[in-house]
């Protein structure tokens, strides 16, 4: 079913849809006047100018000849599929298969050319279905935030070492000559000497 978002993705998707959908449309039309001439009268006319009997024609065409094995195919079916039903047009197996029901009840035989025209209209549909879809999921993410201007940080000022101050160092201390020292003891070694004698002396 055509949508009604205005975005140019879906819109894109629309134009194919409606394509594809003129295209089978066409060939029901086609399919349907044929019926009509070897019946030998009209028919009252649906919408589009289809026999109200066109749509479940073509169904039992397709289940009759398995032009798609493996779908169930009816006349409610193939309604959607004209109606635009994206789960539908974008299956390539199914809109060759009415489209080869329409050739065959119109006495005519699809091409291959015709064939492989549908169905990577199909295909393209697909496609632009999936990147649509993409497309809404981007659009409703929340926008990125904001990345902050970096500060401007100052050069460092570069403060010079102290230069050490030396310790003050106090003078050695004044050293007695050797000699001096020398003589002293000799001095006192000679009084005790004396000292002695004299003791020994007055001791006899």
């Amino acid at each position: 079913m055509l949508t009604d978002v205005v975005t140019p993705w879906w819109q894109a998707v629309d134009e194919s849809v409606e394509k594809l959908v003129a295209a089978l449309t066409s060939a029901a039309a086609r399919a349907a006047r044929r019926a009509e001439r070897r019946r030998g009268r009209r028919r009252r006319t649906g919408p589009k100018g289809h026999s109200q009997g066109i749509r479940r024609q073509l169904a039992d065409v397709v289940r009759a000849r398995r032009l798609a094995p493996g779908e169930a195919v009816d006349h409610k079916t193939v309604s959607a599929l004209f109606a635009g039903h994206r789960g539908l047009v974008t299956n390539p197996a199914l809109v060759v298969a009415v489209a080869r029901a329409c050739a065959i009840i119109a006495d005519r035989k699809l091409t291959a050319k015709e064939a492989d025209r549908l169905r990577a209209a199909s295909v393209h549909i697909a496609r632009l279905i999936a990147a649509a879809e993409e497309a809404d999921r981007v659009a409703a993410l929340p926008p990125p935030a904001p990345v902050p201007e970096p500060v401007p940080v100052a050069a460092p000022v570069l403060v010079p070492a102290p230069v050490p101050v030396p310790a003050p160092v106090s003078p050695p201390a004044p050293r007695r000559p050797r000699r001096v020292l020398t003589v002293a003891a000799l001095l006192a070694v000679v009084a005790v000497l004396i000292v002695l004698a004299m003791v020994g002396a007055f001791s006899t």
